[in-house]
């Protein structure tokens, strides 16, 4: 059994039909027995939409406390996303939960918008893992933890090479896969 860690971006789940393929998708791999950990992206056009609407109230010059505010306004993009997830997998009969990076917690240094993993504090993960759950994260914490896009995939490799020297060999394998 392999700890499977996927990403789905936002064309992925851009539409509540792409979002319960992805589910049927994510339910493949846990009925092969496989522990599964989704990285997932806003829906489709939604981070565009948010920052279009803070851009028409923003002062012109982005200051640090601005760019912090971007990253909180960016970050409710995903929470949707892993929640309709969530939903979505235990409308197929799974055991499925969702966090935002600050629950699971991701912790980045401080550069806003473009921050860098520095350590993932798995402890919840691995509790609902073992619990037989299918974990959801957002790809963009909010507030103390920001992260970038371009870093969602980096987050869920990281995640999994992590943790890979935790696994004896003959017990399982480590595997993650970006799927879009």
């Amino acid at each position: 059994m392999a700890l499977i860690v996927q990403k789905y971006g936002g064309t992925s789940v851009g539409s509540p039909e792409r979002i319960k393929n992805v589910a049927r998708r994510v339910a493949k791999f846990k009925a092969m027995g496989h522990k599964v950990v989704v990285v997932v992206s806003a829906m489709s056009g939604e981070t565009n939409r948010l920052l279009g609407l803070a851009k028409e109230v923003s002062p012109e010059k982005m200051t640090g406390d601005a760019m912090r505010e971007l990253d909180m306004i960016a970050a409710t993009g995903e929470q949707v996303s892993v929640g309709l997830l969530a939903l979505a997998l235990q409308a197929e009969g799974l055991q499925a939960v969702s966090y935002a990076g600050w629950q699971v917690p991701i912790e980045t240094d401080s550069a806003y918008t473009k921050a860098r993993i520095e350590r993932i504090d798995d402890t919840r993960v691995r509790a609902d893992l073992a619990a037989g759950k299918v974990v959801i994260i957002t790809g963009r914490p909010p507030q103390a933890c920001p992260i970038s896009l371009d870093t969602v995939s980096k987050a869920a490799v990281a995640y999994a090479h992590t943790n890979a020297s935790r696994y004896s060999p003959g017990t399982g394998e480590v595997a993650a896969r970006a799927a879009r």
